[in-house]
């Protein structure tokens, strides 16, 4: 901890995505009104009746954002969560068993990249119709590649390793050899790059969601500057505000996974320095 807090950015980048967070968990309480509540009237601009001035029905851009904050976290987290499981999972097995298992799954990444990614999430959301768990599962399937790589990468490194035969003598299985020797020594490369696909899972989130392709139950900063585009010459803050809080937290997760690989990469952080 001590030389995460070092890196002056990575903990700037904390303090930033805490109170992102803590936005996000308290928006009912902080929200001055509901999201979709029309409140007064439309395009009004920042001041004293509207912290953030409101859209072109009225409603208050501030608790748009706040609202869309929890929307946008929650669905850059578990994306990446599903994405991690799916890259894990196919680079380890591809990794160890090597052969025609990794001439099989590293073809298999290889379709998948060859596809356009926001193209085939485009497609994946709009068959599945717009929903959070569609998004989630659609930024998931073109998120998993590079991960898969980099840990077939590590793995085809560390299988032939002295203390994974050692475990092999010992008489245990490839599943528990996998998942005790292997990749635990994978985990830093994980966290690190798992950090950076929620970063990326909400910025394709809101690319989506600018495109009218979100769920239409909950709000997010994606749907805000979409619905609001037309009028960002009469209106910049209804763009400019929720455009800024993606990039605001886009950042603070960027310089959270630059100071946690700093933690796992201690010469690489002297180096910067």
């Amino acid at each position: 901890m001590k030389l995460f807090l070092s890196n002056k950015s990575a903990a700037a980048g904390l303090v930033m995505l805490v109170l992102i967070v803590l936005a996000a968990l308290l928006a009912d309480g902080l929200a001055p009104h509901d999201p979709w509540q029309t409140v007064g009237r439309p395009l009004s601009p920042p001041g004293t009746a509207y912290l953030l001035g409101s859209d072109t029905l009225g409603r208050d851009t501030l608790s748009g954002i706040l609202h869309g904050a929890r929307v946008s976290l929650e669905i850059g987290i578990l994306a990446a969560i599903v994405s991690v499981c799916i890259g894990v999972a196919v680079g380890l097995v591809a990794g160890y068993f090597g052969g025609r298992v990794d001439d099989l799954a590293m073809g298999l990444t290889e379709i998948v990249q060859t596809i356009p990614s926001f193209v085939l999430m485009v497609v994946l959301v709009a068959i599945f119709q717009p929903s959070i768990t569609s998004i989630i599962v659609a930024i998931a399937v073109v998120s998993w590649p590079p991960l898969a790589r980099l840990v077939r990468g590590e793995v085809l490194s560390l299988r032939t390793r002295e203390f994974v035969e050692a475990a092999r003598l010992s008489g245990l299985g490839n599943l528990p050899i996998m998942l005790r020797e292997i990749l635990p020594n994978c985990a830093s490369h994980i966290i690190v790059m798992g950090s950076l696909m929620v970063a990326n899972a909400i910025l394709l989130e809101s690319a989506l969601s600018f495109l009218g392709l979100s769920d239409p139950n909950v709000i997010t900063w994606g749907y805000m500057i979409g619905s609001s585009r037309a009028m960002l010459h009469l209106a910049w803050w209804t763009c400019v505000f929720p455009g800024l809080a993606i990039f605001i937290t886009v950042l603070a997760i960027n310089l959270v996974g630059e100071g946690i690989n700093d933690v796992f990469n201690p010469k690489l952080a002297g180096r910067r320095g």
